[in-house]
């Protein structure tokens, strides 16, 4: 099978996905799979950057169109585009898919996570097109969309789903559960290498780590989890790192990040911001973390820092939103409610987990439900959706 998947584009990051981004890493998940299992021919287009480039070369099944969305013949066609699609009833294409190569020798053309792009792309492909839907941009896609023009939508959990069965009744739509490398989170770290890393952060050995992981912004809910940490009773010996940045791929220090800083100053000797942390570290700050906190406060479709949470086997503790219950059955992760109290609620989680003391043994059951998220279930169930009628 010939697939094309068309990834974001206008986020600006690459395939692969050297400067992160989660959907980009989905994107390198199925890559990986296909090279293993299926050896179809795919092609990806993607925003050119030097180092993907390099990158590409480990896959020999995947070939990949790179569009420089930093020329200046680029930046004048995107201000045309955007200037003609203020004003047409549908999206007629941005300067990023514009430049698509000839879809006519692919099966199957994948979108990832820009519903407007069909519109485009149909009149230029008359196989099976699909959308691969990431996150609910149904009712808040700034384009008119006309999903007619799928054969197929594709959802990353069944909130997800359901929503979309909503706005759009007539489209087969079905759910995929996104898959991440099972087997870098299986990882066994020595434990000199754990004791440099908590010597580094400034973290002793009988210190209770608390961890949050992910994009710092308000949608996370890291503001919350900061003050649910400044309410714990003096006496109890916990630390808080916060393992990540704003922007993906570098530390920036934005309004938001500069805000989360002030209100930790009073406690600035057992708060660590990280930065950024490439995602390949990862598994080593989840070996120093006791309790790992996904406290999203928006709807989250279907974190895969959920995912990465519970095959660590640490505590978790998370939000009842969106698709997160659904990640999350089956495990012995804690559930707090998005609600007004929710710096309540994530202060008595925390407390619960650190009574419970530090370096517990592997929670079995989280791992086990981790375990179901992996790239060879993710790729295979991604492959048959995109086969099937």
């Amino acid at each position: 099978m010939k697939i094309c998947i068309v990834s974001v584009g206008v986020s600006g990051l690459p395939i692969p996905a050297v400067k992160g981004g989660a959907v980009e890493n989905l994107i390198d998940n199925y890559l990986s799979y296909n090279e293993k299992y299926n050896h179809d021919e795919i092609t990806v287009v993607s925003c050119d950057h030097k180092e993907a480039r390099e990158d590409s070369k480990k896959y020999k099944y995947a070939q990949f169109v790179y569009i420089d969305i930093h020329s200046l013949k680029y930046k004048i066609n995107k201000i045309i585009r955007y200037t003609i699609n203020k004003y047409s009833p549908f999206f007629v294409g941005n300067a990023y898919i514009s430049q698509l190569p000839d879809l006519s020798g692919f099966d199957t053309v994948l979108i990832e996570n820009r519903p407007e792009y069909g519109h485009y792309i149909r009149k230029r492909f008359k196989g099976n097109l699909v959308l691969h839907l990431h996150n609910d941009l149904l009712m808040n896609n700034e384009y008119s969309v006309d999903y007619s023009v799928y054969d197929k939508i594709i959802t990353v959990s069944d909130y997800l789903k359901n929503k979309s069965q909503v706005v759009i009744p007539d489209i087969p739509i079905q759910t995929v559960y996104n898959g991440i490398n099972t087997e870098l989170f299986l990882q066994n770290f020595p434990d000199s290498e754990l004791s440099d890393l908590r010597r580094q952060l400034g973290i002793s050995s009988d210190d209770f780590v608390i961890s949050f992981f992910g994009r710092i912004n308000k949608n996370k809910g890291i503001k919350e989890l900061l003050e649910a940490f400044l309410l714990l009773p003096e006496g109890v010996n916990v630390k808080l790192l916060v393992v990540g940045s704003s922007i993906f791929g570098q530390t920036k220090l934005d309004v938001f990040t500069t805000e989360l800083r002030q209100l930790s100053e009073q406690e600035s000797d057992n708060i660590v911001f990280t930065g950024y942390i490439d995602y390949s570290d990862i598994p080593r700050y989840h070996s120093i973390s006791d309790c790992i906190v996904i406290p999203s406060v928006w709807e989250e479709p279907a974190g895969l820092t959920v995912c990465e949470a519970l095959i660590s086997g640490n505590s978790v503790i998370t939000t009842n939103v969106g698709g997160i219950p659904e990640i999350v059955a089956g495990s012995e992760a804690i559930m707090v409610k998005n609600d007004k109290d929710i710096v309540v609620h994530l202060k008595e989680a925390l407390m619960s987990v650190y009574k419970k003391g530090n370096h517990q043994p592997v929670d079995i059951r989280n791992r086990e439900r981790g375990l179901y998220f992996s790239i060879e279930k993710y790729g295979e169930g991604l492959r048959n959706k995109l086969i099937s009628k």
